[in-house]
């Protein structure tokens, strides 16, 4: 080869990444797992609170789950004797024969004033005002004597011995005048809730996306972290209803209504849980489709990383022959002189 033949550059190979040393992958590994498990405990936790902010995210809604409950068949019911067997005891010598005599016409009675919309709106204009003096710490006395008057006056077109409005009561009032944090915090259940589910989720999303490097171990990670608070939830709300089973209630009626309350609760936790679920397969859909999109364009190294292609190799261009009239020999360009 002369000196004029053109240099033809060597031909490009691939050069795989040095891998991480192992300690390094251990303690991503370890740290991996640690914000998983803590998103999961936050997701645990703004589920709960999200089923919460379902049934009292204000006072009216509060009211409205409690109301809700109470006028419920078995709650009503559960109510309306609880309330006559009070009454009954409360009542004189001579009233007290016509409670024991006809219970459950009484029972019925009742049952039908807490249907009636007056009621209703005496009662949640009582629950507001008792709200709202514990949310401020004001000491006020709510009179409930409009409420059970509309009861006994009920009871009265059943037996008159029964008085339409008895001056006896033994609790005709309620005092308020304690203050509690609790009630203050339900006001703030919203922004809890809901930022207590972004965090989880987004963690969770970016811990299992950048974190973990083989892509199936992706998806994996995505759906142990959101998908098993899910489950332990619906678990949890599927299981509500039987746990007042589980209490020893003194009073019958209120293992009742504390049986309807719980059920209702776990209706709210059983629907977050299946609104996390939707959320994590479509968190998984899109993992898939990414993870797709990008092992179009790579490969699968032995530790099952994916990797860019590797730049195919350039072919060696033959050279270019130069063109006649630009062929100069030595012996052409030092021709001597001709003889005379």
């Amino acid at each position: 080869m002369t000196s004029d033949s053109p240099l033809v550059a060597p031909p490009l190979t691939h050069v795989a990444p040095v891998p991480p040393s192992k300690g390094a992958a251990v303690v991503r590994r370890i740290f991996a797992v640690l914000f998983l498990g803590f998103a999961s405990v936050l997701l645990i936790g703004a589920g709960t609170m999200q089923a919460l902010n379902a049934l009292a995210s204000s006072p009216g809604t509060a009211i409205d789950t409690v109301l809700a409950v109470a006028q419920s068949p078995k709650g009503s019911h559960a109510l309306a004797t609880k309330l006559v067997d009070q009454l009954g005891k409360d009542a004189g010598d001579a009233e007290r024969p016509a409670f024991l005599a006809h219970r459950d016409a009484l029972v019925t009675a009742v049952q039908g004033v807490m249907e009636d919309p007056a009621t209703k709106a005496l009662v949640k204009a009582d629950l507001l005002t008792a709200y709202n003096a514990v949310n401020t710490g004001q000491k006020i006395v709510i009179d409930l004597r409009p409420v059970v008057f509309k009861f006994t006056q009920a009871m009265h077109n059943i037996d008159a011995r029964i008085p339409a409005m008895p001056k006896d009561l033994k609790h005709p009032t309620v005092k308020i005048d304690s203050h509690n944090s609790a009630v203050k915090f339900a006001d703030q259940l919203t922004l809890t809730a809901w930022g207590l589910t972004l965090v989880g989720m987004v963690l969770a999303t970016l811990i299992a996306w950048f974190m973990v490097k083989n892509q199936i171990r992706k998806v994996i990670a995505l759906a142990l972290a959101i998908g098993v608070p899910s489950l332990l939830l619906l678990g949890v709300g599927i299981s509500a209803s039987s746990i007042p089973n589980q209490i020893k209630f003194d009073d019958p009626n209120v293992k009742i209504f504390a049986t309807q309350l719980a059920h209702r609760i776990g209706n709210a936790i059983t629907m977050t849980a299946l609104v996390f679920l939707a959320v994590t397969l479509v968190l998984i859909g899109l993992f898939l489709l990414l993870n797709q999109r990008g092992t179009s364009r790579s490969i699968i190294t032995p530790n099952g990383v994916n990797e860019p292609l590797p730049t195919p190799p350039m072919a060696p261009q033959a050279p270019t022959p130069p063109a006649p009239s630009e062929v100069l020999t030595a012996d052409s360009q030092e021709l001597p002189p001709p003889r005379a």
